[in-house]
């Protein structure tokens, strides 16, 4: 129950231009791997190179990244917290969190959410049944066991930001079908500004959107990185099932094609 959304952007885009098979052609393989090796060879200290990201992120990866900034821009003003369903290494979490510290420094209300079993996927049903071979498919599929590594970068990202007596980041480590639910339980002040779904299986997706969509008011989003896409069905599956799609405008932004979103 891991999330595809920090997956190289590069591997992304490949997947697309050989029909959605997830295998990276070959010039993609040797770009990524060019992009490594420059990485590690640069004579920068690695602090030198924290502030230099422009001179080795890939034009896809900031792509993504001005997406993620388009959907928060687009929600400003909108009570409630971010969800980010499926962790995976953390890059969307930590993005969502450091966009709210920099953009909004003072809503100490907004909080943003990691659900991930930390153990790989969990959750896999008939829904999510496809003929197209995927990379991460499966029970165990997009295993990133970081839990404590997050811990660490969460508590140094406190460090750098106002307000930091308000938790901002929460880990919750477990099954998504029965963690969504639960964390309305714990928490029935929570109102949701943005659900971003990056499970790809059904079940799960299914149990977030049914926990936290009637939590979502007006203005508020979905994201979900897979939707229209044959490998993973069970991603616009749950969509269909939870609330449909007739009544929005799903969104996908021609820089980035694999992130999708609905403003409600």
């Amino acid at each position: 129950m891991t999330s595809n959304s920090d997956v190289s952007a590069d591997q992304h885009e490949a997947a697309r231009l050989v029909g959605g098979t997830e295998q990276p052609t070959e010039s993609f393989r040797d770009l990524q791997a060019r992009r490594q090796q420059y990485f590690e060879r640069s004579e920068d200290s690695s602090a030198q190179k924290l502030e230099s990201l422009m001179r080795y992120m890939s034009r896809q990866d900031l792509a993504k990244l001005s997406c993620y900034m388009d959907v928060f821009d687009k929600t400003t003003g909108v009570a409630g917290s971010i969800m980010e369903c499926g962790v995976y290494f953390g890059n969307g979490l930590m993005t969502w969190a450091k966009l709210s510290a920099a953009m909004e420094p003072y809503n100490y209300n907004c909080k943003v959410v990691g659900f991930d079993t930390f153990s790989g996927n969990i959750g896999e049903s008939e829904s999510d049944q496809s003929d197209q071979a995927g990379i991460h498919k499966g029970t165990g599929g997009y295993l990133a066991d970081s839990y404590e590594d997050l811990l660490e970068c969460i508590s140094i990202f406190d460090e750098d930001r106002p307000l930091n007596q308000y938790p901002k980041v929460e880990l919750v480590k477990g099954d998504l079908r029965n963690s969504a639910g639960k964390y309305i339980e714990h928490n029935p002040h929570a109102l949701v500004r943005i659900l971003s779904l990056s499970v790809n299986l059904y079940e799960p997706s299914l149990a977030a959107l049914k926990a936290f969509l009637p939590r979502m008011p007006k203005g508020s989003a979905i994201v979900a990185f897979t939707l229209n896409v044959p490998i993973y069905p069970g991603a616009t599956l749950s969509l269909l099932d939870a609330c449909g799609v007739q009544d929005y405008s799903v969104i996908t932004p021609a820089k980035y094609p694999n992130f999708n979103y609905i403003i409600l």
